[in-house]
Order: structure tokens, then C-alpha cells, then sequence
């Protein structure tokens, strides 16, 4: 069976949620199973980032050729089944293609919430970007546009989604908690084409729990520096409070990944702030700091899943996350293998912060019953889930 995946951006284990555990799955797909993965997308990446090897990888331009394209490289390749990573907009496209041909399928997968690009760009972000004295003019003209803003993208993104299911054959979420928030976006009568796959984890090993001695006194952010989606204002607003606190002196905060738009603000801040434990390590193999870290930090205001937050667990890093996405509680039991925080609710975060820094023995609890949940998640198991997807496409 050959698969092609089009993603917006060329794939890269190294690079965002999307791209890795798309890289990750047709690795598996191909070693478990014996299936040919092919590789389409828009937008090249740096020569910085890790490649993996697809049959044929190509980039294919937005634009009135693309189902030209798109048809040639279908034909000359025999897909079977296209997976959409989460382009709806292009549903409509690529089902015009698929239907010359006979028995090929797409299939659609939204690897965000229902509804996420409504908040691009959000009231928070302006009025951060304008107490950081960036583009001020620029600024307020986007705050004086942003219900206008809003209000098209809704409309924009309903379509897309209704149109998306209309065109594919299955429709992937992350999570069955969106199949009612999907529904309602998207205008449906019915929910029949809609199956839920989890985000396979990244790595293949789980923290050994015999060595947790190892461990540093350190919380852990692995994200994009982004302020509309990731909230990083919010983590370092948190920090800020916890490292005034003399029984936290032995503590740090660790922030890994990298953001051009954001990072000289994030830094601005710490400065004027005098933090003195922020260590900001730009992209890294996240790998050896969740080895030694011993809290997760999310502050998102979105996810589709949150990839980062079940990577921390299979290396017993217990993540702390505010309530702001429906597939949280997929991934951790508030209490049992880390805590879910309600939404904006920073003393809270702060309170329940504060408390597990303080207990060695509770971090240690929570970090065991973190790394057994996060097997739930292994390659194994959620290839198999797209296994049989791919088998009830013939029913």
C-alpha cells in the first residue's frame, strides 16, 4: 500500500508537533508494515533540520497548478490514500484528483482543536507585543481590526471544515472530546466519517526509575517561543513569583525551542525582571533535558494534543498544564501522573507548582504513574490504530 502525506511544512522529526509524529508514524508504517510513504508539502525547510527518507518527497507550490501536480505525482507514484495533515482548505482539491482515479481515499486529520485559527492573533498577544514596544502603530491597528479579524476566520474556518468532511473519506481527530466541539464548527448532521487516533509518543524508551536520583531540581518548557498558541508570557509570569521565594534557590527553569518573533522579548523580560535561573537553550534534541528535568511546564492556550506533554511523562518529568483543550484529559489525570490547572487560573498553577517542587516524595509518585500512562501511547499501539483505518476505507 503507498500513503502520501501532505503537510504545509517539509517533514522533520525535529521540527513542530505535526511534522514529528508524522515523520515518526510512516517510519513505523514502513518497518512495521511494509508500507511505501511518500512525502508532499509546501514550505521547504532549513538544511539545519533532520530529514528522514520517503520514496519521493516533493514540494508542491499553493497555486493553480497544484492539482496538476498533485494528479501527476498520484499517478506516477500508484498512491492508494492521501493523508491530509491537517490542510481542510485543500480537502476540496485533492478529492477533484483522487476522483479520476479509482478506489484511492483521503483521509483528513486536524491536529488542533476545532476552530484554532480563530485565535490568531488573540487580545493577549497584541497587548503583549505593545508593552514590549514592538510595532506599536502596527499593533493597534490589528486590535482595532481584531473582531473583524475574528469574525472572518470563523466563517473561513467553518467552511473548511464542513467542506473538509464532505471531501474525505475518514476524518482523523486526536481525540474523541473534539467529536462534539468538530460537529457543532463544522455544520454537521453526522459524525460518521469521523474516527479518533491519539499522537503516538516520540521516543522509544521510558525512563528508567532506578536512577531518579539523577534528576535535577529543574522545570522543563519544550515548545515554540510563541505567544499566541504557547502563552510563554504566562510561564515565565509564574517563575517570576516562584524564584522569589528562598526555599526555591536551588531551583531553575530550562526553556528549549526557539521562536524568532517572540525569543528577544521572552529575554527582555527576565532581564527587567532580574531573573536569575531562566536558561533559554533555543533547539535542542529535547531528549537529555527531559532525562534530567523533573517538571513539565504548559501554558498553552491551544493544543491538539499537546505532544510534549506525553514525551515529558515517558521520561517521569510530571507536567503541570492549564485546562484549555479538550484531549488534555486523554493525557493526564489531575492528581495521579501530573495536574491540570483551570484555564488562566495562574495562582493555582503557582499553589500546585509550588507544593510538588517542595515534595520529592510526591514527584516521585506522580512521575511513575506518569511514565506507566504514557505506554498507553506507544508506536505500536497507535499504528495499529491507523492500520485498521486504513482497512475499514474498503467497507
Amino acid at each position: 500500500m503507498n500513503i502520501l502525506f501532505y503537510t504545509e511544512y517539509e517533514l522533520s522529526p525535529t521540527k513542530g508537533g505535526t511534522e514529528r509524529i508524522t515523520s515518526t508514524i510512516a517510519m513505523k508504517l514502513h518497518s512495521a508494515y511494509g508500507m511505501q510513504c511518500y512525502s508532499i508539502y509546501t514550505i521547504p525547510l532549513p538544511d539545519e533540520f533532520e530529514k528522514i527518507p520517503f520514496m519521493v518527497t516533493k514540494q508542491i507550490p499553493l497555486g493553480q497548478d497544484f492539482e496538476n501536480i498533485l494528479y501527476d505525482f498520484v499517478k506516477t507514484n500508484n498512491i492508494d490514500i492521501i493523508v491530509n495533515q491537517g490542510a481542510f482548505n485543500l480537502s476540496k482539491k485533492m478529492r477533484h484528483v483522487l476522483d479520476r482515479f479509482n478506489g484511492k481515499y483521503l483521509i483528513s486529520v486536524l491536529h488542533f482543536n476545532p476552530g484554532v485559527i480563530e485565535h490568531h492573533p488573540t487580545l493577549h498577544s497584541l497587548v503583549w507585543n505593545m508593552k514590549q514596544g514592538n510595532s506599536t502603530f502596527k499593533n493597534c491597528v490589528k486590535l482595532v481590526l481584531l473582531p473583524f479579524v475574528k469574525s472572518y476566520r470563523k466563517r473561513k474556518g467553518k467552511e473548511a471544515y464542513h467542506e473538509g468532511y464532505i471531501c474525505s473519506d475518514r476524518v482523523v481527530l486526536l481525540s474523541d472530546n473534539f467529536r462534539k466541539e468538530f460537529k457543532l464548527y463544522a455544520n454537521l448532521k453526522n459524525t460518521d466519517k469521523i474516527v479518533s487516533i491519539h499522537n503516538a509518543l516520540s521516543f522509544n524508551t521510558f525512563f528508567d526509575m532506578s536512577k531518579y536520583n539523577i534528576k535535577k531540581k529543574e522545570l522543563l518548557i519544550v515548545s515554540r517561543l510563541d505567544e499566541t498558541q504557547k502563552r510563554i508570557s504566562l510561564a515565565l509570569r509564574i517563575w517570576s513569583i516562584i524564584e522569589q521565594q528562598s526555599r526555591f534557590n536551588d531551583w531553575n527553569l530550562t526553556i528549549v525551542g526557539h521562536g524568532e518573533e517572540y525569543e528577544t522579548e521572552y529575554k527582555n523580560f527576565v532581564r527587567k525582571n532580574n531573573l536569575q535561573r531562566v536558561s533559554f537553550e533555543g533547539r535542542q534534541n529535547p531528549e537529555p533535558y527531559y532525562y534530567r528535568a523533573s517538571i513539565f511546564l504548559m501554558t498553552s492556550l491551544y493544543e491538539g494534543w499537546g505532544l510534549t506533554l506525553t514525551e515529558a511523562q515517558q521520561y517521569g518529568v510530571v507536567p503541570i498544564a492549564f485546562n484549555s483543550y479538550a484531549s488534555l484529559t486523554d493525557i493526564i489525570t489531575d492528581g495521579e501522573n501530573g495536574f491540570i490547572i483551570p484555564n488562566n487560573d495562574l495562582q493555582t498553577y503557582i499553589d500546585k507548582l509550588a507544593d510538588l517542587m517542595q515534595n520529592e516524595n510526591k514527584r516521585k509518585y506522580m512521575a511513575v504513574k506518569a511514565i506507566e500512562s504514557s505506554k498507553r501511547f506507544c508506536m505500536d499501539k497507535i499504528c495499529a490504530d491507523w492500520i485498521a483505518l486504513f482497512k475499514s476505507l474498503n467497507n
